[in-house]
């Protein structure tokens, strides 16, 4: 009786003992999971996350496409934006690729990555696709103004003066990774 009580004890001792180990590894990973995952923000909380990585989705209000990088601008055209996103055309050998519907604002995806404010120079390279992104952006395409549906075209003219973001809150993307998959309606629009 004596050695049937140990094991009995024994199992429920090695039984404690999984289901602690269990809910260890759970709550280690929960924390860990927990930990990773970035706070979804809206255009107007930029300020209170300066310094932290983030998700946002936001709308294109104006777009430069330079040598190397791209810039899109929200809140308002440059330069009175309130927040502007660059990415890196290039990760490595890489291109980061970005849709135009995204770049003149008709759609809108998530961006992750680290707020900051700007202190880099101005950019004053050339584009050498313009003529290519012109032509891309200036095709008929269906519009809705006012909820009413009609066929019409962007006439994009390409900026020259140099972009100076300086002092100026961005996100700097530099990873595909960073750019979400999924396209999302804008809900008021011209385009």
């Amino acid at each position: 009786m004596l050695l049937k009580n140990f094991i009995y004890l024994r199992y429920y001792i090695f039984m404690i003992m999984k289901t602690s180990l269990i809910i260890f590894v759970l709550t280690v990973f929960s924390i860990c999971f927990a930990s990773a995952q970035t706070d979804t923000i809206g255009l107007k909380d930029v300020p209170r996350y300066l310094n932290k990585e983030v998700t946002i989705q936001l709308q294109s209000a104006d777009f430069d496409s330079r040598a190397e990088n791209w810039y899109i601008y929200s809140g308002e055209m440059y330069p009175r934006q309130f927040f502007s996103i660059i990415i890196k055309k290039y990760n490595g050998k890489k291109r980061i690729k970005l849709n135009t519907d995204v770049l003149i604002g008709r759609k809108m995806i998530y961006y992750t990555g680290t707020i900051i404010t700007y202190n880099g120079k101005p950019d004053s390279s050339a584009n050498p696709d313009i003529d290519k992104l012109t032509n891309i952006i200036d095709v008929e395409r269906p519009m809705s103004i006012g909820g009413k549906s009609a066929m019409g075209y962007i006439n994009y003219k390409p900026k020259i003066a140099p972009v100076d973001l300086n002092g100026k809150f961005v996100m700097i993307i530099s990873d595909q990774k960073q750019i979400g998959k999924k396209m999302y309606p804008v809900i008021m629009s011209i385009y």
